[in-house]
């Protein structure tokens, strides 16, 4: 018999949904609840690897997901002047039936992973959040934001990086670290030349292209910045040609295109890893909520569906809760924790001036390999 009858998820994100998903095709009954009024999300597209994919695929969201993104062909590297200096097939670790990475919108995943969950038939309340959660042993007594009140076995706070749960469940005020770098995605047409995760090797920043459609790309850089401040929609297109004004080629074709500025979401970096654990006994945490990681290895998706698929696993294979909490941290906390701290040492080497460290591609192997094992 399951760990749990009945779950309780504080957070209609990446992980939130991919766990309610998982639990449901688990036979748990799971409940949704989403803080905003509509669920909608910012942001523009990711990449997803190939552990990701496989991930997506036990969800049965792998094939509408490769419909609605672009399966990367190529690693490219460009020159400073656009110059191609070298560019690679990408390794198809599902088999050739399948990309070894995915570029999608962000807004794209989540309406496939929210369609999905409603299908199945979990209720997602939107504009709804936790208050306040008594464990009595057996089970969690919720009060809700409207005034209604939930029984349920489990609740799981996937609310993200700015987490609410994390007080609400843990009693704790930990907060994300800003990180003295910002993140820049610019939208653009996909140059046709563009069939991969392309790369910049030079410069001072850094900067490339991901195609997430057949005719929509973007532009991401890392640029270092001396205060956590959030720039006025009016600046971000003004703010372009200092900030690209070096680059040629490819990038200078399709910034100088570059009219409105909703096409550019710009935010300060910042990091958390909550220490061990993240569950009380019958709450736990899970995605940017647990670990909020910044993107120098393109994986803060990638460890958010793992976690809900690790979790969904355990809970529908113990017939404990403490035994499935504990076996989830056990399974997950190391590996994520390596991918954070990995992304900060990347980021304070590029705050060194040192945008491609010696060290940086032997970093990015281990981790790859780390999260590439077997879950």
């Amino acid at each position: 018999m399951p760990a749990v009858r009945s779950v309780v998820v504080v957070g209609g994100g990446i992980s939130g949904l991919c766990l309610a998903i998982s639990l449901e095709r688990a036979g748990i009954e799971v409940e949704l609840l989403e803080a905003s009024a509509d669920g909608n999300v910012l942001g523009i597209g990711m990449a997803l690897q190939a552990p990701a994919l496989r991930a997506l695929q036990g969800l049965g969201m792998l094939e509408l997901c490769l419909e609605a993104g672009f399966p990367h062909e190529t690693t490219t590297q460009l020159s400073l002047d656009g110059r191609i200096l070298s560019s690679q097939p990408v390794t198809r670790a599902l088999g050739e039936g399948y990309p070894g990475q995915l570029g999608i919108q962000r807004r794209a995943l989540h309406q496939l992973l929210l369609e999905q969950a409603t299908h199945l038939g979990v209720p997602v309340r939107f504009g709804v959040t936790l208050t306040s959660a008594i464990e009595d042993g057996d089970g969690m007594s919720l009060s809700l934001s409207d005034g209604s009140s939930r029984d349920c076995d489990l609740v799981v706070g996937a609310d993200g990086a700015y987490s609410a749960m994390r007080k609400v469940l843990l009693g704790s005020d930990l907060t994300p670290e800003f990180t003295g770098q910002a993140t820049w995605r610019i939208g653009i047409q996909r140059p046709a030349e563009v069939r991969g995760m392309t790369i910049v090797a030079g410069g001072p920043l850094s900067v490339g292209i991901n195609p997430v459609t057949e005719s929509d790309a973007y532009i991401f850089v890392v640029e270092n910045v001396s205060e956590k401040r959030h720039l006025p929609e009016t600046e971000l297109l003004a703010r372009l040609p200092e900030l690209l004004g070096g680059y040629g080629g490819l990038v200078a074709e399709a910034v100088a295109e570059v009219r409105d500025p909703a096409a550019i979401v710009y935010r300060p970096l910042e990091s958390l890893i909550v220490p061990a654990p993240w569950h009380t006994e019958r709450a736990i945490l899970i995605g940017d909520a647990a670990h909020a990681t910044t993107p120098h290895m393109a994986a803060g998706a990638l460890i958010a569906i793992q976690d809900a698929v690790v979790l969904a696993d355990e809970l529908a294979r113990q017939d404990r809760v403490e035994t499935a909490l504990d076996n989830f941290m056990a399974r997950r906390y190391d590996r994520c924790k390596l991918l954070v701290d990995a992304c900060r040492q990347i980021g304070e080497w590029q705050k060194a001036g040192l945008v491609r460290h010696p060290e940086a591609g032997q970093l990015q192997a281990k981790v790859t390999g780390e999260l590439a094992a077997p879950l």
